[in-house]
């Protein structure tokens, strides 16, 4: 499908509802002078996209736009895949205003592959069990002075930017940064993993991997608000020089349910990061038990970091007990 004048779907000025937009497939639309998917001056009292699928869609906007609204927007189950055109600097798949009200953004379980990234406005948001591959300017959001931003166990991997970071990059508020992997990313006069601005707060809250390979600084900067560069101050916080093919896949695997993730290599620096007692507080603090498949957190005890826990589907676990054969001393089960 195709709009000249609008988008493919416009939803305008709607209340006293919920909007639900479930288990659908978008492919090949354009719009050449708003997005794929626009909502605008909603006053539902919440807006929810789960399992949706987007694949080589041209949004002259964004893929989603979503503009005007007070109230909660989720995205949960989400896979945005390979718009094909010449240009990398693709406009984003989610593209999003909340104010004048309570509402947040919150965006969970989902993949962005070869597409632009998430560009959000004024509230609070969140983004937690996801994927960024090859995307351009994966995170950028702008908050409002009292709104927090909470980034935790996201995977971004060979993502690019001309014009943002090729990570996560935060204006005003403040940002709670929790067992994400950056790895391969690359900004052209920004910061490749991560920005924060000095009107910003910032909170490293711990085991987040930045990869120094290609990092402007080495990947770590010992301060805590900076303009430019990569930052992190938690002990618990780590970077290396290993490269991406060192540390993960970076070809999309299909699970069962046919969702896009990547998974970390067997021998992953990334992996059994999160002690087993730090693993369950932190779990459930953030009610993260599982990871972006779906799959329990905590396999042999401890935690990985980023999108995906490496579990049973991928390491040999003959008792079914949750410990890998060659960590487990009674691997059959028999005492």
């Amino acid at each position: 499908n195709a709009s000249k004048f609008g988008s493919v779907l416009a939803v305008l000025i709607n209340s006293n509802c919920v909007m639900n937009i479930d288990s659908m497939y978008v492919a090949n639309n354009s719009s050449l002078d708003n997005a794929i998917i626009a909502i605008q001056s909603s006053l539902c009292e919440e807006i929810n996209f789960k399992d949706v699928t987007f694949e080589n869609n041209h949004g002259y906007e964004s893929a989603i736009y979503i503009t005007d609204m007070p109230n909660d927007v989720n995205f949960d189950g989400m896979q945005f895949l390979t718009e094909e055109r010449l240009s990398s600097n693709y406009a984003p798949s989610i593209e999003t205003e909340i104010e004048g009200g309570q509402g947040q953004l919150t965006i969970k379980n989902s993949t962005f592959y070869k597409v632009g990234g998430v560009d959000h406005d004024y509230s609070s948001i969140i983004i937690e069990n996801s994927t960024f591959l090859e995307t351009n300017s994966p995170v950028y959001f702008s908050l409002n002075d009292d709104q927090k931003a909470s980034v935790s166990f996201n995977t971004f991997v060979n993502n690019r930017s001309e014009t943002s970071s090729a990570g996560v990059y935060a204006h005003h508020g403040e940002l709670n940064l929790l067992a994400n992997v950056f790895v391969g990313n690359l900004s052209d006069g920004y910061a490749n993993n991560l920005q924060v601005n000095p009107e910003y707060v910032f909170n490293d809250l711990g085991y987040n991997f930045l990869s120094s390979y290609n990092a402007s600084n080495a990947g770590f900067k010992d301060t805590l608000l900076s303009d430019w560069g990569d930052i992190l101050i938690s002990g618990t916080s780590f970077s290396s020089e290993l490269k991406v093919e060192n540390v993960i896949e970076v070809v999309l695997t299909e699970n069962e349910e046919s969702k896009k993730t990547l998974l970390p290599l067997l021998d992953s620096i990334i992996l059994d990061v999160i002690p087993a007692d730090s693993c369950d507080e932190l779990l459930e603090q953030n009610q993260l038990h599982l990871d972006q498949r779906g799959q329990l957190r905590g396999f042999n005890g401890l935690c990985d970091i980023g999108a995906v826990e490496l579990s049973a589907l991928e390491l040999l676990d003959t008792d079914n007990d949750r410990f890998s054969n060659d960590v487990d001393l009674d691997d059959d089960g028999d005492g």
